[in-house]
């Protein structure tokens, strides 16, 4: 994993923010399996979404109390101070295969940029165009074969500003040998919540049975 690791740090915007690095899991390589969601936050002292500057600046990271270093958000996880999103989707994992867990994943949020605390984020020109570029670069590192978008934000941000927009649309990345899965956020209401949708299903179950179905 450190080989991948050391490639992600050559990416243009981890040289200026290399606390964002996405988490891989130590078992990532058995199933390849890239969860995807929104974007870290600012602490709740800060009221404020930073400004496009965030991407020539390395910021203060005193200021961010660690909020935006991705590994140690999931690491909280694996100390049981972890997020509900982590455990909602561990526990999705594990109703798939009783031996997966986190370890077997690689996660990251889409937009390179901390939205200000409690709210989504507002995204620039910037922040799509950094976001996309980022996202093609991790996708060329990790080679994933399932990706699951568990934000409708980040994936319609995708859809919208890909020039393979006829290959999205079938979910998949030929180039890639990639399935791509969107799926509710595991703390909303939708991810336990049938909707007509999901074929009247969970977006809990919906991410089980996607999943279920690229590892068969």
């Amino acid at each position: 994993m450190d080989a991948l690791r050391n490639q992600l740090k050559q990416i243009n915007h981890y040289t200026i923010h290399p606390e964002m690095v996405p988490f891989i899991g130590e078992n990532y390589l058995n199933h390849k399996i890239l969860i995807i969601s929104e974007s870290h936050f600012m602490p709740k002292k800060e009221q404020r979404q930073p400004s496009d500057e965030w991407y020539s600046s390395d910021f203060d990271q005193a200021v961010l109390e660690g909020n935006t270093n991705t590994n140690n958000v999931m690491l909280q996880h694996f100390s049981k101070k972890g997020h509900v999103l982590f455990r909602n989707l561990e526990n999705a994992l594990q109703k798939v295969d009783a031996s997966l867990d986190l370890n077997d994943i690689s996660w990251y949020n889409f937009f390179q940029k901390p939205a200000k605390f409690g709210v989504s984020i507002k995204p620039t020109t910037k922040d799509k165009e950094i976001a996309l570029d980022t996202f093609d670069e991790i996708i060329k590192t990790l080679e994933p074969k399932i990706i699951v978008f568990v934000s409708s934000l980040s994936f319609g941000s995708l859809l919208k500003n890909r020039k393979w927009n006829h290959e999205l649309r079938c979910h998949q990345f030929k180039n890639y040998n990639s399935r791509i899965g969107v799926v509710p956020h595991p703390t909303s209401r939708w991810w336990n919540t049938v909707c007509k949708s999901y074929n009247n299903k969970t977006g809990k179950q919906k991410f089980i049975d996607f999943i279920n179905n690229q590892l068969k």
